[in-house]
């Protein structure tokens, strides 16, 4: 049962953090483009979202969300002072924070192995972006120079015909 009690109360307050972080997205991405277009034109016999969504969204619901979080870790402390910092307590502060950092290390080794190691296979070679350089002998960085290609892939100009 102990650990049951742990898990609500570690990834109880993780619920906030997370809806932190898509409030964090939906401000970063545009409230106004949100709202409009991802849920208003979006909604079929639905309740469209106001205008004051926005300001809640910017100003009202970032500030809650510390409020709870600061109340979270003020009342931990003060609660337990002698144990608020033990790893292995059941409910404490410290072990909130080890499980968050545990979990994002994972994720973000995962993030990693996808992004480097998994996504180049699906992704073809032409859609990669190479930021300023270009192919065939185009400009590369500001110089003249050949961009080449990874030996799996085949050069078009080796299949055109021959002119006589």
């Amino acid at each position: 049962m102990g650990f049951l009690v742990n898990q609500d109360f570690v990834w109880g307050f993780a619920l906030i953090i997370s809806g932190t972080i898509f409030q964090y997205l939906v401000i970063r991405y545009g409230s106004t483009v949100f709202r409009a277009t991802l849920i208003n034109e979006y909604s079929i016999r639905d309740w469209y979202l106001p205008r004051l969504w926005e300001w809640i969204v910017k100003y009202v619901a970032p500030v809650e969300a510390f409020i709870l979080l600061l109340w979270f870790t003020v009342n931990e402390i003060f609660e337990h002072p002698n144990d608020w910092y033990n790893v292995i307590s059941e409910e404490s502060l410290m072990t909130c924070v080890v499980q968050w950092l545990g979990v994002m290390l994972i994720l973000n080794i995962i993030n990693v192995f996808y992004v480097f190691c998994y996504l180049p296979r699906k992704m073809p070679y032409e859609n990669l972006d190479l930021g300023d350089k270009q192919h065939n002998g185009e400009l590369l960085n500001g110089k003249e120079e050949v961009a080449t290609k990874p030996d799996m892939y085949v050069d078009v100009s080796d299949f055109e015909e021959t002119k006589h």
